[in-house]
């Protein structure tokens, strides 16, 4: 980026080291280019003495304008839990690695002087990095989540854009945190590359407490980590991991997320699976029902087959929101399809919609859908669970 292009990535964290481990009294003040504050609006802080202690969010690097204030889901379930989660608000003219990792240090130090026993760093892209940058310091950490960490651009618009897998591998080497998990995504053009892989030799050499997710199958994108359907894989895992006592705890998740969970789905009122004739074809009789998924991008789908003829289909196609501030982007639509025995497919190709929809039933039960985008051709493409 920018305002690294004349430094090397040793005297960047060189840099860093010196301001997180300098007294307090010899460090410059970098409160005025940021602001901690409540993560959630609708959700007040506990304060140290009575939340499981407190989570510090870290946004991704705006280039021209302020970020946008939203939080990912995946710390959701930490909030929900009892921990009180903040984020830092950096200012976008003054977001420098240097100025916000001594920001970032700050306020950590800030929490831990307020009782706040436990802290978490945790951030995307830019923040990812911060927060692995401030807990090389000497300022106890508890954990460190950091999705797709990035700090020097991508091939197309920095010359030292591979900085982002060797200065990785120097603080990992540097990494003082009681655990640590690290998030890889496929299709992320900040990504050098092979990074998941050398990752995972260092935390093992210096038995670092944590995990490398690298690639986690079905999801891709630098910005993949914000969405709904991410948090629906790792929330969990990631808050269990944080909260044991387990002074070796194991990174795992598995398991697909409950019927229950999958409430907050924009439906129409009278959304249920209703009927089937006696002369359905088979295979589409195998498709009635509730089926849920989630593209690569991170969004969420349900498919509810409501009614089912010989070879026609009612349907409702619903979609989540790709990430929190884009919320208002969640909405359904009813779908009228046909049935073809020969390939098995149940299409969705009414003329008046702006996208095709297709359904066909996988050997191992699950359904292959495509979504195709009616006058670009984009698609995008899903392996949904049945769900009822």
């Amino acid at each position: 980026m920018p305002a690294f292009a004349g430094m090397t990535i040793c005297l960047l964290l060189a840099a860093l080291f010196v301001f997180v481990t300098a007294p307090a009294a010899a460090q410059t003040p970098a409160s005025a280019q940021t602001e901690l504050l409540p993560g959630y609006a609708d959700h007040p802080l506990r304060g140290p003495a009575a939340a499981k202690g407190a989570v510090i969010y870290s946004h991704g690097l705006e280039r021209s304008a302020e970020a946008t204030p939203e939080m990912p889901y995946v710390l959701d379930p930490l909030r929900d839990s009892g921990w009180d989660v903040f984020r830092l608000q950096r200012r976008w003219a003054a977001d420098t690695l240097p100025s916000s990792a001594g920001a970032l240090y700050e306020v950590l130090r800030k929490l831990r002087g307020e009782g706040y026993d436990k802290v978490v760093l945790a951030g995307q892209s830019f923040g990812g990095w911060i927060s692995l940058a401030v807990a090389t310091g000497r300022e106890p950490v508890h954990a460190v989540v950091a999705l797709a960490p990035a700090a020097f651009g991508t091939p197309a618009d920095s010359p030292i854009w591979t900085h982002n897998a060797d200065g990785l591998y120097e603080m990992a080497e540097a990494l003082n945190a009681a655990r640590t998990v690290v998030f890889l995504f496929d299709g992320d053009d900040y990504d050098p590359g092979e990074r998941g892989e050398k990752l995972r030799e260092i935390f093992a050499r210096r038995d670092v407490v944590g995990a490398v997710v690298d690639r986690p199958v079905g999801l891709a994108g630098h910005g993949v980590g914000l969405s709904r359907g991410f948090a629906r894989r790792f929330g969990d895992c990631l808050r269990d991991f944080i909260e044991t006592t387990s002074p070796s705890p194991r990174f795992v998740c598995g398991g697909e997320p409950p019927v229950a969970a999958l409430n907050d789905f924009t439906l129409p009122p009278d959304a249920r699976v209703r009927q089937t004739t006696t002369d359905t074809e088979p295979g589409l009789r195998a498709i009635l029902g509730r089926w849920y998924g989630v593209y690569p991008n991170g969004r969420e789908v349900l498919l509810i087959v409501t009614e089912v003829g010989r070879d026609r289909a009612r349907a409702i196609y619903s979609f989540g929101p790709l990430s929190r501030h884009q919320e208002n982007q969640s909405a359904y639509t009813p779908r009228r399809g046909e049935y073809s025995p020969a390939s098995g497919t149940l299409a969705f190709t009414e003329p008046q919609a702006s996208s095709k929809l297709e359904a066909r039933l996988a050997p191992d039960g699950r359904l292959d859908f495509t979504w195709t985008h009616r006058q670009s051709g984009a698609q995008l493409k899903a392996r949904l669970r049945k769900v009822e």
